[in-house]
C-alpha cells in the first residue's frame, strides 16, 4: 500500500469513503438495487473528493515531484497529502 501512496502526483484525484457495516449483510443482486439503496445496502456513510497538491514524507520533503530526475527517495512510512 505504501507503494501506492508514493505514486501519487501533483493533480491525481483521490476519493475517500467512509464505510459503516450494515446491520444485516446485502446478499441480493447489485443489478436489483435502486440507485439510492446502495448507500443503505454497503453502508456507505460519506464520500469526498480531494486533488492532490503534493505529497510529502515524514522530514517534509515532497515526493510527488512530477520530473523523475527531481524526485528524491521517501524518508520513514508517514506521508502526507
Amino acid at each position: 500500500v505504501r507503494e501506492e501512496w508514493d505514486q501519487f502526483r501533483e493533480h491525481d484525484v483521490v476519493f475517500l469513503v467512509t464505510l459503516e457495516p450494515p446491520a444485516t449483510q446485502f446478499t441480493g443482486r447489485l443489478e436489483d438495487l435502486d440507485v439510492g439503496e446502495f448507500r443503505e445496502a454497503f453502508g456507505v456513510t460519506y464520500i469526498r473528493g480531494a486533488e492532490i497538491l503534493e505529497v510529502l514524507d515524514e522530514e517534509g520533503n515532497v515526493i510527488s515531484e512530477p520530473n523523475p530526475r527531481d524526485r528524491k527517495t521517501p524518508v520513514g512510512d508517514v506521508r502526507t497529502v
